[in-house]
Formats: structure tokens, sequence, C-alpha cells
């Protein structure tokens, strides 16, 4: 039964990292999904002058590696973890006090107060499982996009994500034709898909294999 609690607690701080154990969570997170989240902003071809969304940036950690990819990078996140938020900003204080990085907190609902066409980049890793209508997060996304805008979007599969002790709370699980249809209904063209395997930490502390997939659209 302890075992069980403890499975559950990690759901709801892998969701939203709070309280005392919230910097051990992040840099935890960083940690294993640090290969998939470099990996998700190689796939956005950045270009100088871009204008980026990312939804759900963890500690912020990575932000060093995503502005090395172009000059002239503006950056906005959004995250529902207060403390992610106040860790992304101390990680980052160099470019958050030149105005080149701001991190927001938002109620993970979906909607996004950003005006339509406003950004050219939108990417986001292991954030799907948490968003309880996801096809309006789609709609939003597409929505804040620029003409021609590209969305990168990680995810496991839900045969394997489904497989793992701490995702039996909190998590919904998708399969790629599924994650295929919300871009599509959300109006993104010329997606494409592709499939990686890494060998990673688990949250629970074991090694694992792990595929994962990053869907690409464009506005």
């Amino acid at each position: 039964m302890e075992e069980k609690t403890d499975f559950s607690e990690l759901s709801k701080q892998l969701r939203c990292p709070s309280g005392e154990h919230a910097k051990e969570v992040g840099d935890n997170m960083f940690q294993s999904n640090g290969n998939m989240i470099f990996t998700t902003i190689n796939s956005l071809a950045l270009e100088n002058q871009s204008i980026i969304l990312e939804i759900g940036f963890g500690n912020g950690k990575h932000l060093p590696r995503l502005f090395s990819t172009a000059e002239n990078l503006s950056y906005t996140g959004i995250d529902i973890s207060r403390a992610m938020v106040d860790e992304a900003i101390a990680n980052n204080q160099p470019l958050v006090t030149t105005g080149k990085a701001q991190f927001e907190q938002v109620d993970g609902s979906g909607t996004l107060h950003f005006p339509d066409s406003t950004f050219s980049h939108c990417f986001t890793a292991n954030t799907l499982y948490f968003w309880e209508h996801p096809q309006q997060h789609f709609d939003a996304i597409f929505r804040v996009l620029q003409p021609d805008g590209i969305f990168a979007l990680a995810f496991v599969e839900k045969k394997f994500g489904e497989q793992l002790p701490f995702t039996k709370s909190e998590f919904t699980f998708y399969e790629k034709e599924q994650v295929e249809v919300f871009m599509q209904n959300a109006g993104f063209r010329e997606t494409h898909c592709h499939t990686y395997l890494e060998e990673t930490q688990s949250k629970d502390g074991q090694k694992v294999n792990r595929p994962f997939l990053i869907l690409v659209g464009r506005k």
C-alpha cells in the first residue's frame, strides 16, 4: 500500500511540481527528459529572430541550448507550476533580465491569452498527458502561431506510457494516430512524425529504453 501511495504522490508532482520537493522533481525531470527536449528543439529548425512559445518548461535548464541554435530569439514559457516558474527564472536570470525570455504561470485549461499569430514556433515535451481537453490545447496553439508557424510535440505512446508504475493516476496517454487527429482537426498541415529510442532514467529511478515520438506540424 505504501508503494502505491508513493507512486500516486509522484504522479501529482510530475504533473505539477510543488512544495519542498519541487526543485528535486524539476532536476529529475530535466535529467530524464533532457535528450527529448533537445531533440524537440532541433526539430523546430529555428531561425534568427524566431518568436518561441514553450508549454511546460520545467526548471528551464534547457534554455541555454535553445538560445545557442539561432540569434535574436524571443522566448515565452508557460507552466502550471509556480515552483517551476520560480526555478526557471532563477536558472535563466540573464535571459530574463535582458527581456529575451519570460516565464508565466497558467491554469492549464488550454486557453492562451496571447493574440492571434504571435509566435513563429511552439513546442512542448511530455505535457500532452495532463491536458484535460486536448483538442482545445491544439486549437489554441494553432491560433497563436503565425502563418507557416511550426508546432513540435514530443510524447510517449499509450502502449509504453501505461506500463510505467507511476502513471496510474494523473496521466492520459494516446497513440500516434490519435494525436495526429488532434493536429489535423486544429488545422495543421504538412504534419510528420519521427520516432526515437533512448536510454534514460525513469521517474522512479529505473533505467529504461524509452521510445518517444515527435510530431511536427505547420500552420
